[in-house]
């Protein structure tokens, strides 16, 4: 699956994949990898996202994919839409007050 966000990133600064694999100093195989999910590249995060001008949270939306993921178990866990969409909305709930309190930080 790839990272759409990063891609589109990369169309709007106008950059190619080779170009900013080099700017980072790595092939664009592993680019490619990275772009398509296939390697996370936790060490290169914050350079990319200087990069290409964007907040690392803009790129990669960990948070809103785990808890998509553990809602899908629990709706496979216990086939209830009800008990699934008070998981997300609790998570979220969470997610907007650490949001709110970070900002005022």
């Amino acid at each position: 699956m790839m990272n759409k966000a990063l891609r589109k990133a990369l169309i709007d600064e106008g950059l190619k994949v080779q170009e900013l694999a080099q700017k980072l100093g790595i092939s664009s195989n592993y680019l490619s990898m990275v772009i398509h999910n296939q390697r996370p590249a936790w060490n290169l995060r914050d350079k990319i996202a200087e990069i290409l001008n964007r907040r690392k949270e803009e790129l990669w939306k960990e948070k809103n994919e785990k808890i998509e993921r553990e809602a899908k178990r629990i709706y496979r866990r216990t086939h209830s839409l009800e008990a699934r969409d008070k998981f997300i909305q609790k998570e979220l709930k969470k997610e907007h007050e650490n949001d709110k309190c970070s900002k005022k930080d």
